[in-house]
């Protein structure tokens, strides 16, 4: 299925003659140690020939990682956020508030996917995505043990989610 994580087990060869541009898609048997750990972007079913644009690109979950959905403003995101991307968690408490404080809550987290709200209007900033419209939420990639103080933060204060150059 789409999103699927390949493994070793997934993947075996067979010979086939392949002329013009399928075999020029398709993966070699040489090349097929570099396809363990890459996501299928749409459905390969058991048996079918594994070509190019069958294979996601960008970051997939690994073991003792979860996936956390952020809505975000225009002024907490930087505008052209990608999948792949590392960013920095920043919660803010009691925004606007005397009593507000803003501190670090994940030094590094991956951009799993960004969404668009193609008919939100907001007036300054220039918040867009590749889909065409302001940002409305980053999905991030954080280990399993924050996810609850990523969660925690969501509910009670604002987060704000700053790029960082990658690793």
């Amino acid at each position: 299925p789409p999103g699927h994580v390949i493994t070793r087990a997934d993947l075996t060869t067979s010979e086939a003659r392949l002329e013009g541009a399928l075999g020029a898609l398709a993966i070699g048997e040489a090349e097929i140690a570099t396809l363990v750990g890459r996501t299928t972007s749409q459905t390969i079913h058991a048996g079918g020939l594994v070509v190019e644009p069958d294979l996601g690109s960008g970051p997939a979950l690994g073991p003792g990682e979860v996936a956390v959905t952020v809505a975000v403003g225009a002024d907490t995101v930087f505008a052209d956020l990608r999948r792949g991307d590392e960013v920095a968690v920043v919660e803010t408490t009691e925004p606007g508030r005397p009593g507000s404080a803003t501190a670090l809550l994940l030094e590094r987290a991956t951009v799993y996917h960004v969404a668009a709200d193609t008919g939100r209007l907001g007036i300054g900033g220039s918040a867009t995505s590749e889909e065409g419209g302001r940002i409305a939420n980053v999905t991030l990639i954080v280990p399993q043990g924050d996810a609850e103080r990523v969660v925690h933060a969501l509910v009670n204060g604002r987060l704000t989610l700053v790029l960082v150059p990658a690793p």
